[in-house]
This record gives structure tokens, sequence and C-alpha cells, in this order.
């Protein structure tokens, strides 16, 4: 019999009966060490040499046989009658072998996590290049509502109902426990849903459009017929967005992060790409809107033809009414998440216009907008864990989800302290040099309070992606509702006594009172010890500390007169803070990995600890 933590050679997928998973192979055998040195078709990991025996059907096991000749076909592959291959299929149990598992997750998740970083961070520095040059080529209002059309279509989103999350988790469950058949229903079950939903929206969002442009938006006679259209665009691009989230959650349960920031980048550089050069022909709004429907379009069918490479068995088309209910079950709370959050992290905007003054919003907005982009380094790995511990808790390997979770705090815990406390020291430099000295003088400290806040904000990020991974989504949107009631009495009364400071202090109470309450739900459900993450974060601090009062010293040389100097002294602390982490902020064991990972991204993939 085939022992869990066996798998098919050929089609990869992991085996804990007789007979290979997977339909197109089938192969069977009472001996649980097929040799894979002779490209048999099943084969138990790490098995050594043994005599030939004889299988489950009456044949001999495939050790006894010569090697398959390069070049042709092993009857029992499960590309058999089917040009496609399955190279792309993860190995061992599913993407990780026995071999490799005690440093395989931690590695697999750096390495995923630099990949998902560089991606989002090349799209950022390529928009950053483009927008002036759109800006300047469209015009202030049709610039104006490109980018409104893009806030309503991304807002309309909330018509998946946190379906997609819950499908990665259902697909990561299946990979993990070796159910092929039910990863692909669940898979087809959730585009039928999408496609559903996605259509729903894309008829509300048209049918208010006119109502959008003539009434509520302050668009001019000329351009409201283009607005129309544009919004009618974007409500096609709803439809193939939902399409490409879920195309894109094969590669995503899978843990294969390199292909999807493959991806990324590219769409990314082609969206930039084509919309300068359309604006530079002299193209108008529905040009340039047109123009992002194609790379949506384009993106789709990328993820799809990864999802057609990854899974030998994507067709025939598949669904049921009991997968569906599997998912909805999953997704209501998500969704509950998915609602409150985004009021959650913009009810302080609406509230300064309405108990301050609308003209106070900007020394609120735009430090938010400088503390907020520091998440995108933990973002990268906040991403990368999410399927990663749904596969752990699939496998009950609860010591693995406790390392995750300490470490993946510990890890954006030091790589945000750092630029945290940077923006805290020379918070007056960068705003005089950026916004000027009257603008700085109103908002350094909420940009201080809110850089704080963030790094708060953040350390909860890996405790609520296990809740969702172990189904308890019913906590965070629980959690989320006690935040929301209690935040906008606070914010009211703050934002009335001390305006701008007021809503940065409110927002800080928010995001504390959140962390701690993921915090315990997270420790309950994995037993990692609150005092245990405590410990991790003050090794962790011991670079920041050791440079803070060198950073202090360096505050009158970091002068907006004198630009070059202070960006020398902000490298070299720079400089020193990232030599100092890797020496004093991880230890032995975290330095290896994180060395492996770097060899990964530039190098290559020998000797990298992730999945093929």
């Amino acid at each position: 019999m085939l022992a869990p933590g066996t798998a098919c050679v050929r089609c990869r997928w992991p085996s804990s009966t007789a007979t290979c998973t997977a339909r197109r192979c089938g192969f069977s055998s009472s001996w649980r060490a097929c040799f894979r040195r002779a490209r048999s078709c099943c084969s138990t990991i790490g098995a050594a040499s043994a005599p030939p025996r004889t299988t489950a059907s009456g044949g001999r096991c495939a050790s006894s046989s010569p090697p398959i000749p390069v070049g042709r076909r092993s009857p029992c592959s499960p590309s058999a009658g089917t040009d496609r291959p399955s190279s792309f299929m993860p190995t061992g149990s599913i993407g990780m072998n026995d071999s490799t598992r005690g440093v395989s997750d931690r590695g697999r998740i750096s390495v995923n996590a630099g990949y998902q970083l560089i991606a989002q961070a090349a799209v950022l520095g390529l928009n950053l290049v483009a927008s002036p040059i759109i800006v300047h080529g469209l015009g202030l209002e049709a610039y104006g509502l490109l980018v409104l059309v893009g806030i309503t279509t991304s807002y309309f989103g909330f018509v998946e109902l946190g379906l997609g999350r819950a499908t990665v988790q259902l697909l990561a469950r299946h990979r993990a426990r070796g159910e092929p058949e039910d990863f692909v229903e669940v898979l087809w079950t959730a585009t039928a849903a999408y496609l559903v939903l996605g259509l729903v929206g894309a008829a509300a969002l048209v049918a208010i459009a006119p109502l959008l442009v003539k009434h509520v938006l302050n668009v001019s006679g000329s351009l409201q017929p283009q607005a129309i259209q544009a919004f009618a665009i974007g409500a096609v691009g709803l439809v193939i967005a939902l399409q490409r989230n879920v195309a894109s959650s094969v590669a995503t349960a899978m843990e294969r992060f390199d292909l999807i920031s493959r991806v990324t980048l590219a769409t990314g550089a082609l969206q930039a790409a084509l919309t300068v050069g359309l604006v530079m022909m002299g193209a108008k709004l529905i040009g340039v809107m047109l123009g992002s429907l194609a790379v949506q379009a384009a993106g789709f069918v990328a993820y799809f033809a990864i999802s057609w490479r990854l899974l030998p068995n994507l067709l025939p088309l598949r669904w049921t009414v009991q997968r569906l209910g599997a998912i909805a079950r999953l997704s209501g709370y998500i969704s509950v998440s998915q609602i409150v959050n985004p009021v959650l992290e913009q009810i302080e905007k609406v509230l300064i216009g309405a108990f301050a003054a609308v003209d106070q919003l900007p020394f609120y907005s735009v430090p938010y907008s400088v503390a907020w982009a520091l998440t995108i380094v933990p973002t990268s790995l906040a991403t990368v864990i999410y399927p990663a511990m749904a596969r752990l808790l699939s496998q009950e390997d609860r010591a693995g989800v406790r390392e995750t979770v300490r470490r993946s705090t510990r890890y954006i815990f030091v790589m945000l302290l750092g630029p945290v406390v940077f923006l805290i020291l020379y918070a007056p430099s960068i705003l005089t040099v950026w916004m000027g000295a009257d603008f700085a003088a109103r908002a350094t400290i909420p940009l201080r309070i809110l850089a704080l806040a963030v790094l708060v904000n953040v350390l909860s990020w890996p405790s609520y992606h296990l809740l969702h991974a172990a189904g308890r989504a019913d906590l965070t949107a629980r959690y989320h509702v006690i935040e929301l009631v209690a935040h906008v009495p606070v914010s009211i009364y703050l934002i009335s006594r001390f305006g701008v400071v007021g809503a940065a202090l409110a927002w800080l109470l928010r995001v504390c009172l959140d962390t701690t309450l993921m915090f315990r739900a997270g420790s309950r459900l994995t037993g990692v010890l609150l005092r245990s993450i405590a410990e991790s974060l003050a090794r962790g601090a011991v670079p920041a500390i050791l440079l803070l009062p060198l950073a202090i010293l360096a505050r009158p040389a970091v002068d907006a007169s004198h630009r070059g100097q202070a960006a020398l002294v902000v490298a070299t602390i720079g400089a020193l803070y990232a030599g100092s982490v890797a020496w004093l902020g991880l230890g032995a064991q975290e330095r290896s990995v994180v060395r492996g990972a770097i060899t990964a991204l530039f190098v290559g993939e020998r000797g990298t600890p992730r999945e093929s």
C-alpha cells in the first residue's frame, strides 16, 4: 500500500491509497517503495533501494523494468493521451516533500514574499513614472474620471462576497490532502459563482452610471457621454477581474507565487506602457479604458494558461451545489470583514470633513498615504502566508502553524520598525521637502502617530490570516463590527477636540484594540503564547534600539537645504540597520533561510527551499 506522504512522480499528486489518485495514472502497487530512480509512476518520497515486488494487479513493480527511454511516454503518465505536460505540478505532498519539511516552509515563504515584493515594487515604480505623462495627456478632468471609474469598479468588487479567500482556503485544503478531483470541482464551482456575481455587479454598475455621472459627480456636460461609456467599460472589466482572481487562486493555493509575480509584473508593465503609448498617440479616456480592459483580459488568459499547466485534470468542467454551499459557508463572515474593513480604514476622513473642516483633510490624508506606503513589505509576506497556513492546518501540522505565526510576526516587525523610526524622527524634513514648510508644520504630528499605528496594525496580519485559514472568519468579522461601533464615537470626540491629530490618535487606538483581539484569538487557536511573541519581538527590536542614538544625533544633518548630505546620512543609517538586523535581529537558521531566498531570487533554483 502507498502510505501517506507518497506521491506519483509523474502526476505528482500524493496518495494515501494503493492507487494513484490522478485519474489518468491509476498505477497500483502493494509495495510502498516503487523506485523513483527507475522512473516508475508512483514513488515514496525518499525511498531506499529494495528488491522488486509484485503489484496488487499481479504485475511487477516498475523498479524491475528497464527505465523508460528518453522521449517515450510512460503508459501511466497523467499526460498519456494528451499533449499537455504536467511539469508544473507540485512535488511530494502536493508541493513539499518530507526531506525538506524542516526548512522548506520558512524558505518557501521567504522566497514567495520576495517575489511578491519585487513585483509590487516594480509596478509601483512604473506607475509613478507613468502617472505624470497620463495626467498631462488626458487632462485633469479626464484623469479624475479615470481614477473615479477605477475606484468605483474596485468597490463593486464586494459582490464577490468573500468567495476569493474561501476558494483559496478550500483549494489549499484539498491540495494538502491529495484530493485532485475535489480541487477541480471547487475551482469550477467558484468560477461559475464568480461569473454570476460579476454579471450582477456589472449590471448594477451600468444601471447607476447615468445617475452617478449626471447627479453625483461634478462632470462637465461635454464629458458626460464619455463618462457613462467609461463606467460601462469598467463594468466589463469587473467581470474579467473576478474571473482573473479565481483563475489566479490555483497558483495561490499551490503557493506558486513565482508565477503570480511574473504575471503581476508583466501585466503591470504592459498596463503602464500601453497607457502611456495611447496617451502619446492622442487617445482619450475611452481609448485608455479599452487598453486597460485588454490588459485585464491578458492577465486572465495568463492565469488560465497557468492553471491549465498546473492541473492535468482541469477538464471536463464540473461543479456541484454542495461545493457552492461549502464555499458560501466559509465566505459569509469573510464578506462581513471585507465590507467593514474599508469603512474602518477611511471613516476618519469623512468625520474630519463633518466635525472639523474639509480644508484640514489633506493634513491627514497625505500622512496616512505616506505611512500606509510602508505596508508594501508586510503585504508581500502576508499574501503568501495565507495559503501556507491553510495547507499546514489541513495537514494538522500545529507546530508548523505556530512557528509560521511567530516568525512571520517577527519578520514583519523587523522589516517595518526601522522605517517607522525613520519616519517618526525625520517627518518634518520629509514633509518640508515634499509639501513645503507650512504643510509640514501641520502634518508632522499626524504622520508620526500614523507611522506608529501602521506598525501596530501590521503585527496582527499573521493572526488575522491564521483565523481565516482555520475557518474562524466569524471571529474577525465580530471583532471588526465591535471596533466600528467603538471607533466612530471615539473618533468624533477626538476629532472635535484635536482635529487631524485627534483622527490619527483615534486610528492608533483602534488598531491597538484590533491587534490585541487578533493576538488573543490566534494564541487560543494555536497555543502560541503571547509571551513567546513578545520575546521574539524584543529580540527584533535590538538593532533599532542600538541605532536610535545615532539616528537622533544625525537629525541636524538631515536638512532640507542639503539634500545630498541628507541622502548620504539616511543611506548610511539604513545600511547599518540592515546589517545589524542580519546579525542581531535574526538567528543563524533565519540568516540561512534569508540567504537561500536571495539566492533563489537572483541566482536560480539550486539550493532553494521552495517547491518546484
